[in-house]
């Protein structure tokens, strides 16, 4: 029972290199006690005579145990340092994901090839990160990696998504010089916003619109920026948002917290 208590404890402690020190010195300073005690109550027991025998099995057995926890105990820093690269492997990760959602800022719904080179990175980025937060069992080292993590979302990701806007992306990607072209875009914003009895920038307008465009074959989006569905489950699927969140606000929906960029993930995934 004690002996599970302190296996608990090691794997708890915070092993810096004096609380090290610190620890196994006390921990010697109660075996001497003990093992004082125990010799002399030995000695009492079985007599002067056969006490260097007993000594002899009491050393035999400490050495055995001394071996026992050394294999654990490089078997837990061995565990630990691996934890500690999966960790820091996850952070570069993370920069990395950064790095791509500041290129987005810059792109002002422009060129369409860019936002598709935006939606593969950070999906593959998002799968490397899963593979590493999963091997990561460490609870401090995990939460570690959810800060990260979530400073990434609101502090990067959501300004930059909230800035795109589809139907100005639509315009800037075609030909608006060409009368036909412009017609018919207008009347499909119109017939958009005479549908829904809005203009307002919601996920249905933001669908509508590209529903419209798909019908009169000036965009793709399947096409335009490839099948999205990695980047639909790693940044629109509520539970895998949900686990990196770790219940520190309600579930987002990102249908209504960024429906431009819903309408066009999902209209890729078609």
């Amino acid at each position: 029972m004690w002996m599970s208590k302190i296996k608990k404890y090691l794997q708890e402690l915070d092993r810096t290199p004096v609380l090290n020190a610190v620890f196994m010195i006390s921990m010697i300073c109660i075996v001497l006690v003990y093992a004082f005690a125990v010799i002399n109550g030995v000695k009492e027991i079985v007599g002067y005579d056969n006490i260097d025998k007993v000594i002899s099995v009491i050393s035999s057995l400490a050495t055995a145990l001394t071996l026992v926890f050394l294999v654990y105990q490089h078997k837990v820093n061995d565990s630990k340092n691996y934890q500690i690269t999966m960790v820091n492997e996850a952070k570069l990760v993370i920069d990395k994901m950064i790095e791509q959602i500041n290129v987005l800022h810059a792109w002002n719904n422009g060129d369409i090839s860019k936002l598709t080179v935006f939606l593969n990175r950070l999906s593959n980025h998002a799968m490397d990160l899963e593979t590493l937060f999963n091997n990561v069992d460490d609870v401090a080292l995990k939460k570690i990696l959810l800060i990260r993590w979530q400073d990434m979302y609101f502090n990067h990701y959501e300004n930059a998504v909230s800035s795109i806007d589809a139907i100005e992306m639509i315009k800037n990607n075609l030909d608006m010089s060409n009368p036909i072209c412009v017609r018919d875009i207008n009347r499909i914003e119109m017939n958009t916003s005479v549908k829904l009895r809005s203009d307002a920038k919601s996920y249905d307008y933001y669908k509508s619109f590209i529903d419209g465009v798909e019908e009169e074959g000036y965009f793709d989006f399947s096409k335009e920026i490839g099948f999205q569905i990695g980047f639909y489950f790693y940044f629109f699927d509520k539970k895998n948002i949900e686990k990196y969140l770790d219940g520190i606000v309600n579930v987002i929906d990102p249908k209504h917290k960024y429906p431009s960029l819903y309408a066009i993930v999902e209209a890729s995934t078609r």
